[in-house]
């Protein structure tokens, strides 16, 4: 299922797909058929790692529109792990359990017509200590 949402977060419309398809080729469909049906200028898709792919990436970047997605770091490029895994940069709260920095990068990948473009990203990354969540979360109840 895509979910088509306005600004306030409120449901537009949606789409319904066959259950044996992958969620990743249909991002596009979808897409286009929204941007159709509700006549959009642009959109900004907020999506888990499932379709995160260099393709549907491309396919919004091309078009004018955004997107804010899930990245896991386990198997991500060795550059990439490395400014994760940096402290420096990263902000700290005043217990030190959580912490958050940003940065650019780019990086390459291929269309739908298999041209390569760069892509232009901001990176969010946070860490939270498990530990002292679940310590405080104890001592509440």
């Amino acid at each position: 299922m895509s979910l088509a949402i306005d600004r306030a977060g409120l449901p537009v419309g949606y789409d319904l797909f066959s259950g044996n398809t992958h969620d990743s080729t249909m991002l596009i469909p979808a897409l286009k058929n929204m941007k159709n049906r509700y006549a959009l200028e642009r959109v900004i898709l907020t999506a888990d790692k499932a379709l995160n792919s260099g393709k549907n990436l491309a396919f919004l970047v091309e078009n004018n529109d955004g997107y804010i997605v899930s990245q896991k770091v386990r198997g991500a490029s060795k550059t990439f792990i490395k400014e994760i895994l940096k402290d420096e940069g990263y902000v700290y709260n005043s217990t030190k359990t959580f912490k958050i920095k940003s940065f650019f990068r780019e990086r390459k990948t291929n269309n739908e017509n298999g041209e390569e473009i760069t892509l232009k990203e901001k990176v969010v990354s946070f860490w939270v200590t498990i530990m002292m969540l679940e310590k405080n979360t104890k001592e509440k109840n």
